[in-house]
């Protein structure tokens, strides 16, 4: 059976599908339409199936599994699908997600062990404690599979985790560089754990992840502030401890501007640091899922989150194995 990335335009195809986005929309002889973005693991594509009932509305919804027969169409420089029939696969067999939803390239026992040892590790014993009691088995089980975002970067199976880990690997990195100034690794550390952790309450845990109520009304960033002041209380450590406070600082001003999100911007090195260890682990995620889906001495598609600026693929990399 066709996989996403290996459709070719005028040709017809049987496909297993997930779908990820859903917009209706009216043709101009007064008939409702529906165009898709169609996803497996190894890519996205949009689809249209016209002339549609309302019946057909409402069981077309994201998430719904489906198999397809469909004609590939060029459009505007842009492979599309016709869907000619369609069959609702219920209650699909796992096998059948694992083609369906990408997950990231890593380990998830070892990135979360990685998490888990630097925790153990911490000096700062209020950090310790708090994000202990934060990471209780049903909470580690949920950030070990969440994405990290709903469209942005790292939205895939276990996306949550691998940027989570990536940002310490990296901040390891910088301390051990850095040695002789004047930051604090366990603060560093234990933002960074923390920054996103709000996601596993902002996010549903559904193969196709959307914002919960608490995630459309509060965000991560809030959550997450709320959620070290909850492990404070049942552990009866005072919330205006400066370690505390400069943890609820971190995961504020991670987003680094007003304007992105953050309610505080920041105050202490720590926090400058975190800010653009997540920014450049988020851009380099976006561009390299960019240069993937070009051939040598082609460019990308503007990237939304970097400015609208395409990026150039100047050579092809052997994969770590």
């Amino acid at each position: 059976m066709t996989v996403i990335k290996d459709i070719k335009p005028n040709n017809q195809l049987n496909l297993v599908v997930i779908i990820n986005r859903v917009i209706q929309g009216l043709a101009a002889n007064n008939t409702n339409y529906l165009n898709l973005l169609l996803q497996d693991k190894t890519g996205v594509i949009s689809a249209r199936i016209w002339d549609v009932n309302k019946e057909t509305i409402t069981t077309l919804v994201v998430g719904t599994v489906l198999k397809i027969d469909a004609t590939s169409i060029n459009y505007n420089n842009e492979i599309q699908l016709k869907i000619n029939n369609w069959q609702v696969i219920t209650d699909p067999p796992s096998e059948y997600l694992d083609l369906l939803i990408p997950k990231a390239p890593i380990n998830p026992i070892e990135a979360w062990n990685e998490i888990s040892q630097t925790i153990k590790d911490f000096k700062n014993v209020i950090l310790k404690k708090v994000l202990i009691q934060c990471f209780n088995k049903q909470n580690i089980a949920a950030f070990a599979k969440f994405p990290a975002a709903v469209k942005m970067h790292h939205a895939l199976q276990n996306g949550l985790l691998w940027h989570t880990v990536t940002m310490l690997k990296m901040a390891k990195q910088v301390i051990n560089l850095y040695q002789d100034r004047n930051i604090n690794p366990d603060l560093l550390y234990a933002g960074i754990i923390m920054h996103d952790y709000g996601k596993i309450i902002e996010l549903d845990n559904k193969p196709i992840s959307s914002y919960t109520l608490a995630g459309k009304m509060l965000g991560h960033i809030s959550i997450a502030v709320n959620q070290v002041s909850i492990a404070c209380q049942e552990l009866k450590i005072n919330l205006q401890d400066a370690s505390v406070i400069l943890l609820q600082h971190l995961i504020l001003a991670s987003h680094g501007k007003y304007e992105y999100g953050s309610p505080v911007l920041a105050k202490t090195i720590e926090a400058e640091i975190l800010h653009h260890i997540d920014d450049l682990d988020a851009k380099i995620f976006a561009i390299d899922e960019g240069l993937a889906n070009v051939s040598v001495g082609e460019s990308t598609t503007r990237i939304s989150a970097i400015e609208n600026r395409m990026f150039y693929k100047h050579q092809e990399l052997k994969k770590q194995s």
